[in-house]
């Protein structure tokens, strides 16, 4: 249950209704919802901040009238009804929300705004559905032999849209377990694939498509676990996607390995092929790691033909950041491989003070005398054993084969290894398998305290940051789950900390980086960073300072920035000698919201630019403004124009930093065009033509003496990868 300080039970349900409402709203798949929509979960939610629960209750009612397939509303509507409204309507108000997918039975059961004679009803209601889909998990389990396809599995309908034609049939999903892959065949008729077949939108940005889910049973539930990897298939106008959800990262990765093929059969039915590589559930395989657990839906997320299909009915699926997903229990046959194979598992990632249990499985196609090595090697694939690796001979039988052994770490410093196990079997053939370690002994920060207080005073809250963030990784580290991502950051703190001592400062010679910066009450703040190589041989530079609140745009905007000076056809030719204008790229990591309310984006911009002419020790940086922070980068110039050595703005639909783009109010907001000051405007004119007010405010800075080159004109559209190419063009033209 959610709880909030304080006694009273009407807050309890303002805040357990607003954390629903936005969960119900990020786990849409509908990400273009009509803005009526929108506009009514806003005011419903602000009804709920201010506890105006009478008021709220026929707004829900009319909204879930609309929307009968928003389970947290519908949830939402039934502790109303039970508190405020009709108690006669709570019950089937809570059954639809049950219809719709709301699953957290323990979270209601608690609520003490389901409480009274609704509360047994509730209970009942639970237990009843809980039996249900155990039932059905249970007869939709599937068991897999290898290179053999399994039999299909029909997905069911669910939600509030019944079908129309009870005779129609249903999407059939059927499975091929590979040594490598798990191969996957999903078969719809043509109400299904007319509506697939006419998308532009992969279905993790609201479009239809499949989305499929991996799970690995935690012990806690025969039917659901908080362990799990969820991948996606659709069409976009570029053609078939796959994706899988990066859950450290926030947000959907591409895969080609994927290789979803989806096409329309003579019959007029629609076929999904695609392939998982075992290896995106590393360290997990289906060897060792049987039962895994399965669910699919198939959803059309708009018009009339909207409705959702699952192996088990479920709305977790869709839902990227739902912390458990239910499943149906798939069962690998070892017993079916015809071919030597190895794998193993450790029952952790991370090492102790104690050694791992390893556990190896070999399937042998015939019986006799097998050679086992193990060998732990360093991040560069070096041996750490002072004798190499320990060899031993075992005997294996014909079939599956199961054997133990401990990894002991203990002598070894902290940091990332590679425990790695080969296998030599009878028939003389060879198989490898390794897993990453990440060892941490007693006391392993107490050498990373100690090393940060030797950096450098304003370079410090950027170790501790690190320091912070892999502290935190690591107690939320699941106890099997590869540790690449702590490792990757322990060596760059590693590294951060002997350029210290080395050079008298954290930044690297070139490459991507992070520094954290004083926000403007002095908050942590990040800024992702690129140094072009040639730094040490210049007399000055230039930062340049790209401002782009899309959230998690700006580890993307930074690497392909650097991709233009390491890989790219346009490579700028980097100058040497009385350079005093080698541009740093600096993308602060600005957020919509701060706190909770909408952030001071110039306040936040400017503790950026007074952070870098300070840390950089240059007398001026250079601004870019990327179309709605075009805005900001024009009343940072009216601030500091001395400290300022160039301009850009890309000006995009988004432009619309004031009510009124006219020379009166720009001149009382700029005051009068700073002297040789280079400022370049690059037009997205099919944007620009049709949106935002990035004409008149250019005609405006014209009618008011500003020097503006407009020259350039791009069509197509505002993208990241045209924001980084310009840049870099731009930034190299100021020299």
């Amino acid at each position: 249950m959610f709880r909030y300080p304080g006694p009273a039970p009407r807050r309890l349900l303002a805040l357990l209704c607003l954390l629903l409402v936005m969960t119900g709203a990020a786990g849409s798949t509908d990400a273009q919802a009509p803005l009526d929509r929108r506009q009514a979960v806003s005011q419903i939610n602000d009804l709920m901040r201010q506890d105006r629960r009478a008021e709220a209750l026929p707004l829900c009612r009319a909204y879930t009238a609309a929307y009968p397939d928003d389970a947290a509303m519908l949830y939402n509507l039934a502790c109303l009804e039970n508190t405020v409204g009709d108690e006669a309507r709570a019950e089937p108000a809570y059954e639809a929300a049950l219809a719709a997918g709301f699953s957290d039975f323990e979270l209601a059961a608690a609520d003490p705004d389901l409480q009274g004679s609704l509360h047994s009803v509730v209970v009942a209601h639970n237990e009843a559905e809980l039996a249900r889909l155990a039932q059905l998990a249970d007869r939709q389990a599937l068991t897999l032999e290898m290179n053999t396809w399994s039999e299909p599995r029909e997905l069911i309908v669910h939600g509030p849209r019944p079908l129309a034609d009870p005779d129609r049939d249903l999407p059939r999903l059927r499975l091929r377990w590979q040594e490598t892959f798990l191969e996957l065949e999903l078969t719809a008729d043509r109400h299904w694939a007319d509506a697939i077949a006419a998308a532009n939108r992969a279905p993790w940005n609201g479009g239809p498509g499949l989305f499929l889910s991996l799970s690995v049973p935690d012990g806690s539930s025969d039917l659901e676990s908080a362990n799990h990897f969820l991948f996606a298939f659709g069409i976009e106008p570029k053609g078939n996607v796959g994706a899988m959800f990066v859950t450290s990262q926030g947000h959907w990765q591409l895969v080609s390995e994927l290789t979803p093929k989806l096409k329309n059969e003579t019959d007029d039915r629609l076929r999904l092929t695609a392939t998982i590589p075992w290896q995106a559930l590393m360290p997990y395989n289906p060897v060792v790691d049987t039962p895994l657990g399965l669910n699919a839906t198939l959803v059309i997320p708009s018009g009339p033909e909207r409705r959702r299909a699952s192996l088990v009915e479920t709305t977790d699926t869709t839902n990227p950041l739902a912390r458990h997903r239910r499943f149906a229990r798939l069962d690998f046959q070892t017993d079916s491989i015809d071919t030597d194979l190895f794998v193993g598992r450790l029952d952790d990632s991370l090492s102790r003070d104690h050694p791992l249990e390893l556990d190896l499985v070999a399937v042998s196609t015939t019986a006799g005398e097998a050679v086992l090595s193990l060998n732990f090697m360093d991040q560069a694939g070096r041996s750490v054993l002072p004798q190499g690796p320990i060899k031993g001979r075992i005997t294996l039988q014909k079939g599956t084969n199961h054997f133990t052994r401990q990894a002991d770490f203990g002598s070894l410093q902290a940091g990332g290894y590679l425990l790695q196990a080969e296998l030599v079997f009878p028939s003389g053939r060879s198989q490898t398998w390794g897993a990453t370690v990440l060892h941490l002994p007693a006391g392993w920060q107490d050498r990373f305290e100690e090393s940060a207080t030797m950096v450098a005073q304003p370079e410090q809250a950027t170790v501790r940051y690190v320091l912070d963030t892999i502290t935190a990784a690591v107690a939320n580290h699941r106890q099997r789950r590869n540790p690449g991502a702590i490792v990757a950051s322990l060596m760059d703190l590693d590294q951060m900390l002997a350029d210290a001592a080395e050079t008298g400062t954290i930044l690297p010679a070139k490459g991507s980086f992070v520094l954290v910066y004083p926000g403007p009450r002095g908050e942590n703040r990040l800024c992702r960073i690129y140094l072009p190589a040639g730094r040490e041989h210049v007399d000055g530079v230039n930062p340049i300072l790209v401002l782009e609140h899309g959230v998690g745009h700006e580890a993307r905007l930074a690497a392909r920035i650097g991709r233009n000076y390491e890989f790219g056809n346009r490579k700028p030719t980097l100058k040497t000698g009385n350079d005093d204008r080698f541009p740093i790229y600096l993308v602060p990591e600005l957020r919509p919201q701060t706190a909770g309310l909408p952030a001071d984006l110039l306040a936040e911009a400017e503790a950026c630019r007074r952070w870098a002419l300070a840390y950089f020790q240059t007398p001026g940086v250079s601004l870019v403004g990327v179309d709605e922070l075009g805005g900001t980068v024009l009343q940072m110039m009216e601030r500091a124009p001395r400290e300022l050595r160039g301009l850009l703005i890309f000006a995009g639909g988004g432009l619309n930093p004031w009510p009124l783009a006219q020379p009166d109010f720009l001149r009382r907001q700029l005051g009068p065009p700073p002297a040789d000051l280079p400022l370049t405007w690059i037009d997205f004119v099919m944007e620009t033509d049709d949106a935002g007010q990035a004409p008149a405010i250019l005609q405006a800075l014209q009618d008011l003496g500003y020097q503006v080159d407009a020259s350039r004109k791009v069509r197509g559209s505002l993208s990241l990868t045209q924001v980084a190419d310009r840049v870099v063009l731009w930034a190299e033209d100021l020299r």
